[in-house]
């Protein structure tokens, strides 16, 4: 060891008041964290982290005279330093959520941010909410929907995974029983309608109904296919007389599947406990079942591979999570018993070794790191800024070439690639490829994210511009 090493002093941080606190069954009051908070000072810990302001007023009050964390948004860190600002020592602690199921899937948009908005913009005329995600976390749609329609302006909501809503109490109110103006809602996602049928829905007297019909004429055909509409009825028809029933059926096949998984040593599975009441999530849909393995060596999208090789069909996967979408269709008491069965054996496959030895051997240890260290890189990863250079237009009947992927920084991409999730385009055409976007579209690749839009899916060439 260098006596330069000898002489560095390690500053100690520990953040167990506030992230270890939010992992227990039953987290601790503030009395019971003032006592933890007191043995860490003892083991000689510099900084704590105590609790999140923003997220509920017993936090807020744990971190008066010493630290709190806030995400990168005014509301959050005004929030923060009202609790600590008369600490001898008051500190702010930020972070930017970079991980897909905290920036895609758990962040929603929160009443306080809404009004965050109408304050800076009075003029607003209409409000555009994604609730539930893909993981099925519901928004405060009914406080949004209040402040929205104080200002005179519509509120519009993104329901296409939430089209189930409504129809049982033990799952999320729906937008436009939470006094949405219109929601978009994919019956063919969730219910028995057959693939690319959706419904509108409106509610109230706000929307001009004409001015909308005349929109849906622009994107629409004058020749319908009556199959589709035909199943589009059908569905909300099963619904309507059903509905209850078919939500009860995915509600217990969901139950039966979490109860199993929880089994599983290492593995987390998601439920209300870790997400409602945070970052805007106000009710979750317990028919999405999502699977957290952080705690394991391989990724959620190794976990996806290996159920799917097992000829089991998961909904979603990224570097963290696996999700799991359950229906009505899916209940059949044993046919159902013996999928989850089936689900658990492929996953103990993944389990971390419990071979002493094997754990501890050295090619092992490597193994992990590796795979560890570019899971976290992927994780901590953001989609890179881009730069308009050239019209769409100007592209689409421009000439064009394919380049090796290594070699197109500085020309102006022909064609969009997106990894699967985010589903966000990292490039469209006319945007200029950088060192930037290319060594981000290397890390999703060893990731096993799959890549939608160019010609070669591999990702090792790209169409371009010819310049």
């Amino acid at each position: 060891m260098s006596e330069s090493m000898n002489q560095r002093k390690p500053f100690i941080y520990d953040v167990t008041l506030r992230d270890g606190n939010q992992a227990l069954p039953n987290p601790w009051n503030n009395a019971q964290k003032k006592d933890v908070y007191l043995q860490l000072l003892k083991l000689g810990v510099q900084g704590a982290e105590v609790g999140f302001p923003a997220s509920s007023e017993m936090d807020f009050e744990s971190v008066k005279e010493l630290a709190g964390l806030a995400r990168c948004v005014p509301s959050d860190i005004q929030r923060c330093w009202e609790a600590v600002r008369y600490a001898p020592h008051p500190r702010i602690h930020t972070f930017i959520a970079g991980s897909p199921l905290s920036m895609e899937h758990v962040l929603h948009m929160t009443p306080e941010q809404v009004k965050e908005a109408f304050a800076k913009h009075p003029d607003l005329k209409a409000v555009l909410l994604t609730s539930p995600n893909y993981f099925g976390m519901a928004a405060h749609v009914k406080q949004i929907a209040d402040i929205v329609h104080a200002h005179d302006a519509v509120l519009l909501v993104d329901e296409a995974h939430g089209p189930h809503l409504g129809f049982h109490q033990g799952l999320p109110p729906s937008a436009m029983q939470c006094g949405a103006d219109m929601a978009a809602q994919s019956t063919h996602k969730i219910l028995g309608a057959l693939t690319q049928c959706s419904l509108l829905q409106v509610k109230g007297t706000r929307i001009d109904l004409q001015h909308a019909a005349d929109v849906m004429s622009l994107l629409t055909t004058t020749s319908p296919n009556y199959l589709l509409m035909g199943s589009l009825d059908a569905a909300r028809a099963q619904l309507a007389e059903r509905g209850t029933s078919m939500m009860e059926d995915a509600l217990h096949a969901a139950r039966i599947l979490r109860n199993e998984l929880q089994k599983i040593p290492g593995l987390q599975v998601i439920g209300p406990e870790h997400v409602v009441g945070k970052f805007g999530v106000a009710a979750l849909d317990l028919t999405k079942v999502a699977i957290n393995v952080k705690d394991w060596t391989c990724s959620g999208i190794e976990a996806g591979e290996q159920l799917r090789k097992d000829k089991i069909a998961v909904e979603l996967v990224d570097p963290q999570n696996v999700l799991f979408l359950v229906t009505y269709a899916d209940w059949a008491p044993v046919q159902w018993q013996d999928t989850v069965e089936k689900i658990c054996r492929s996953l103990r496959k993944l389990c971390p070794a419990k071979n002493p030895l094997e754990a501890r051997s050295a090619w092992k240890m490597q193994e992990e790191e590796k795979k560890t260290a570019a899971k976290n890189e992927a994780l901590q990863m953001e989609i890179p800024v881009t730069e308009t250079a050239a019209s769409l237009r100007k592209v689409f009947y421009g000439k064009k070439k394919t380049v090796s992927l290594q070699e197109a920084a500085g020309c102006i991409c022909a064609e969009p690639v997106s990894f699967y999730p985010p589903g966000i385009p990292v490039i469209l055409p006319g945007e200029r490829f950088t060192e930037e976007i290319i060594r981000w579209c290397d890390v999703m690749k060893k990731q096993g994210l799959p890549v939608s839009g160019p010609a070669d899916v591999t990702l090792q060439t790209v169409r371009v511009l010819e310049e």
